[in-house]
């Protein structure tokens, strides 16, 4: 019972160790050729967008906003990876 125990947090303390590392990690996903960029952290938390000047006039606002899906969603992408090659440094999660 007492290993059980030591064994749950002993993964708890992984995970939040986990958690804080990845978020220092930073992913930036693009669109339009890095015309529009999304930063975000592997928490999957946006940090900011950047959208090139020329981008912002009234007939490329669908344009604009397909290209922002486009690049959240490349970043999400970076971010899974980042996720899978830091579990991989931690060791996995034993026992799950």
């Amino acid at each position: 019972m007492f290993d059980k125990m030591k064994q749950l947090n002993d993964l708890r303390v992984q995970a939040h160790r986990l958690k804080d590392s990845l978020g220092q990690k930073r992913i930036t996903g693009t669109a339009l050729d890095g015309r529009v960029e999304i930063v975000m952290n592997g928490n999957h938390e946006v940090l900011s967008t950047t959208i090139d000047q020329g981008l912002l006039t009234p007939e490329s606002k669908t344009k604009l906003e397909e290209a922002l899906s486009e690049a959240t969603n490349h970043a999400l992408q970076e971010i899974q990876q980042v996720i899978a090659q830091t579990m991989r440094e931690f060791g996995g999660f034993p026992g799950l």
